[in-house]
């Protein structure tokens, strides 16, 4: 079995409009790494 890990920086908003989208349709998760100062 393979693995694979999918992060992503800064929050921004091009994430939950162009990369979730594409992440839910093939069944993906992953983790957003927000700033916090």
């Amino acid at each position: 079995m393979n693995y694979a890990v999918l992060t992503f920086d800064d929050g921004f908003r091009n994430f939950y409009t162009q990369a979730f989208p594409i992440l839910q349709k093939y069944g993906f998760g992953a983790t957003v790494f927000l700033p916090t100062g």
